[in-house]
């Protein structure tokens, strides 16, 4: 296939996505010719452009003051499209515009070129120049074109300036970057063209970008690279290294690149007494950057949103940084969230905020654990997301008029249902976890798969029970296991599970997997995603005798648990179905950093990946004002604890820090909803011995449906953890916490820790100090605009980077890794 290429100026050493591109398409096979409006005005050139075959036509040697000369010689052969061509002229007239007149002269020189070549379509990068002439080139002589819309063409540029949503109704399908854009760009166009807009992240080339030995690391060097343009924010940076300076840190910085804000940067610099800590190299190129990050501890891009609305949509230096193992600092804006998962492969910060960026940076460079574990999940996540081969291939497949595979790195439709749908079997055998219970890991369950269901996948799922008090009717097919004993258990199993076959069947194995073999004689499935159990080996028997390829999510040390709280008495049988279960995963996805922990110290080497709970957002727009008479008065500050109550969730330091705060804010109450089984007695006694019984209610268990009303009831919530060596939760009350955007006192500790920033989004006190969590509370319940500002951070950081959405960006091309790889095998014995 012969494709046309169309920029405003090629190459250019700010747009390396454009050549890398076109260099990765002409490795598969592609010929292309690249059509530019104007030359390059730069005396630096990437070293790959060396490798280009296609032929570069500039549209700036045609003389607009000569334009006869040069289209006469082609009137013969525009004589079918004149009433097309003189179409166009008028109406370029009659909108007053000369410089449109030159460009559809142009456009028409370049319909015969592009003839004349043999080429079969044509692609423009950005919704300006490049696709107005493409538009004029379909619109005068049919030859269809497509093209990519990034973020100063539609940010800055109002749609009807650029004829958006006329290019698009004319065109394939228009690209855009991120979810964040494709979202920005339904919001200002008509409904009609919504199906054209498909979402195809920029790549980065995972061999040429690649971690470093980590002896090659310079522990105190930060690193920053782009144009020295406001919207990147670099004097942010600055600021940040003088406070890092003021601190005592130990630190150097590199800011390579060229722009307009160079010299005042360097002026800024002096002035904070930095000359000898932050180095400018001016422009730099791609292999520089390269040697750069490789030689990097921390890499900064402090992106803001500029006076003229100009936003970074997709940065290609963060992709970069991820596939070398470079942990990043950068900001919660636009479509950065989907690159970097804040407290997974970086941290994210508010825009414009020095201090928190001094800070974040202070702490990665002060641990190399964290450098280490920030740099293999970000390497994990360029192999997942962005790997410039696939993201191609997809381009590619939509250029030969195919649909993009949405489970393929990186490319998604406007719509779900556009592309293979991964047929997903869920198996989840825990009857503890009834589908559509209250429960929290009842709503997990539920909320993924209508995750699923919404990014396109055909989920069917397996379950042990079902809540009989739930009239929930999903989209997707659900399954109760029930029935007689499965006899095919033990040989599923195969080898590694000799022994313990028959054993297992009390735990209701037996019943899932006839469940799952009868329901696989009906449909087909791609991949087993399995919610780990304690010993439920279903999924897993299933994934090992058909050959699908294995998913299986851990959500806690669940032997661990059990030896614990609930009297496990064959820990050696619970520990070899584990090790059995986890070593025959092809990956396996851990909800905290502390279980992937866990999971690497029984299978030593095992694939996984770390995805933390999130929520959705949408459901908790709604407020609470019918929920609000019935927790306290009008008057009363309502401190809420909502979810289950174990010992472990530190209620009774609560009920503690309310005593203590009344004191000085007699309007508090707490109210606690939710299942406390055996410990509401403890908890009212509690409260009765303290003075307090009046200020705490305890309301019980509320539907799935209610929480977001009952959150917006509430003033403050707490999660009030107590201190625990082995804190490996990811609460889902955490992230619902947030998307109601009260404000939050929590307990600084594991992942709540990494999630929540505080004085930012909450307020973090020592895991179970009494006194600090009472003045937290107080300090919110004093100041109404502060614990406002707390709610409106918390929401907008979970927006940024919590969302289902966003979590399944990265099921969904963990799916399509595991789908290419072998099946489910057993690394243990």
């Amino acid at each position: 296939m012969k494709i046309a290429y169309v920029a405003k100026m090629f190459p250019r050493l700010s747009e390396t996505f454009v050549l890398n591109e076109i260099l990765e398409l002409e490795r598969q096979g592609a010929e292309v010719v690249v059509f530019s409006a104007l030359k390059p005005n730069e005396g630096r050139f990437h070293p790959q452009l060396a490798l280009l075959k296609a032929q570069v036509v500039y549209l700036e040697d045609l003389d607009p003051k000569k334009w006869a000369a040069w289209i006469a010689p082609l009137w013969s052969r525009l004589a079918s499209r004149r009433d097309r061509l003189f179409g166009e002229l008028e109406s370029a007239i009659a909108a007053g515009d000369p410089r449109r007149v030159d460009l559809v002269w142009q456009s028409a020189w370049m319909a015969c070129r592009l003839e004349e070549l043999g080429v079969e379509r044509m692609h423009a990068h950005f919704a300006t120049l490049p696709s107005t002439l493409a538009y004029l080139v379909n619109r005068i002589a049919g030859i269809p074109f497509s093209f990519t819309a990034h973020a100063k063409d539609i940010y800055v540029y109002r749609p009807e300036e650029t004829l958006l949503a006329e290019k698009l109704a004319a065109a394939d399908f228009g690209i855009t970057v991120t979810e964040f854009n494709r979202r920005h760009m339904l919001s200002i166009l008509p409904p009609e063209v919504h199906q054209k807009v498909r979402v195809l992240h920029n790549g980065v080339s995972l061999a040429t970008f690649t971690p470093p030995d980590a002896e090659g690391r310079e522990e105190d060097l930060i690193l920053g690279v782009g144009r020295l343009v406001p919207k990147k924010g670099f004097d942010v940076l600055v600021e940040a290294c003088g406070l890092l300076a003021m601190r005592g840190a130990r630190f150097r910085c590199i800011i390579a690149g060229e722009g307009p804000e160079l010299e005042s940067l360097r002026e800024r610099s002096r002035a904070l007494g930095l000359e000898d800590r932050v180095e400018f190299t001016g422009p730099v190129t791609s292999e520089d950057v390269r040697r750069l990050m490789r030689r990097a501890a921390v890499f900064c891009l402090p992106c803001r949103v500029s006076a003229d609305a100009n936003v970074d949509a997709l940065p290609t230096v963060l992709l970069e940084a991820l596939a070398t193992g470079l942990p990043a600092v950068s900001t919660r804006l636009s479509g950065i969230p989907e690159i970097i998962d804040d407290g997974l492969s970086g941290v994210l910060v508010d825009p414009e905020d020095a201090d928190a960026t001094a800070r974040s940076l202070e702490t990665i460079l002060a641990s190399p654990e964290l450098r280490l574990r920030y740099g293999v999940n970000g390497r994990d996540k360029a192999e997942r997301c962005f790997d410039l081969e696939k993201n191609v291939a997809s381009l590619h497949t939509m250029f030969k008029g195919g649909s993009p595979d949405p489970h393929r790195s990186g490319a998604s439709a406007a719509t779900p249902g556009g592309g293979s749908r991964a047929r997903v079997l869920y198996v989840s055998g825990d009857p503890g976890i009834p589908f559509g219970g209250s429960k929290g890991a009842a709503v997990h369950v539920r909320q993924f798969l209508d995750a699923l269901d919404a990014s396109g996948c055909d989920a069917t799922l397996v379950t042990a029970r079902r809540d009989p008090k739930s009239m929930l009717a999903p989209p997707y097919p659900v399954v109760v296991a029930t029935g007689a004993r499965s006899s095919r258990l033990a040989s599923a199993l195969g080898a590694g599970a000799e022994g313990f076959g028959e054993v297992l069947d009390f735990g209701g194995n037996s019943a899932m997997l006839d469940a799952i073999e009868r329901e696989a004689r009906g449909r087909s499935f791609d991949v087993v995603y399995e919610r780990y159990s304690l010993l439920g080996v279903a999924g897993c028997a299933f994934a090992r005798a058909s050959g699908l390829p294995f998913v299986v999510e851990v959500n806690s040390p669940l032997v661990l648990e059990a030896e614990r709280f609930r009297g496990l008495r064959d820990g050696d049988l619970a520990r070899r179905v584990e090790r059995l279960v986890l070593g025959s995963a092809n990956h396996v996805i851990a909800v905290s950093e502390e279980v992937r922990d866990y999971v690497l110290g029984i299978v030593p080497g095992a694939p996984v990946s770390v995805l933390p709970n999130a929520v959705d957002p949408s459901r908790f727009d709604r407020p609470g004002d019918g929920w609000r008479r019935r927790l306290g008065g009008e008057d009363d500050v309502i401190v809420g604890f909502v979810g289950r109550v174990r010992p472990w969730h530190g209620v009774d330091r609560l009920v503690d820090a309310l005593s203590l705060a009344l004191q000085a804010h007699p309007r508090l109450r707490l109210c606690i909803v939710g299942n406390a089984d055996g410990e509401a007695d403890a908890i009212v006694e509690r409260a009765r011995e303290r003075g307090i019984a009046g200020r705490v209610t305890l309301l019980g268990e509320v539907r799935f449906e209610d929480i977001p009303g009952v959150l917006g009831a509430m003033d403050i919530l707490a999660a009030p953890y107590p201190d625990m060596s082995d804190f490996y939760f990811s609460p889902l009350k955490l992230f619902e916490y947030m998307a109601a955007a009260k404000p939050i006192v929590a307990s600084r500790i594991g992942q709540v820790a990494r999630l929540l920033r505080d004085g930012e989004t909450a307020l973090l006190v020592p895991p179970g100090d009494v006194p600090a969590m009472a003045g937290a509370l107080g300090r919110i319940a004093s100041n109404a605009e502060f614990a406002n500002r707390l709610g409106r951070n918390a929401r907008a950081a979970v927006e940024s980077g919590h969302t289902w959405q966003h979590r399944m960006g990265v099921v969904l091309g963990l799916f399509d890794s595991v789908r290419g790889g072998k099946a489910a095998t057993s690394r243990v014995s």
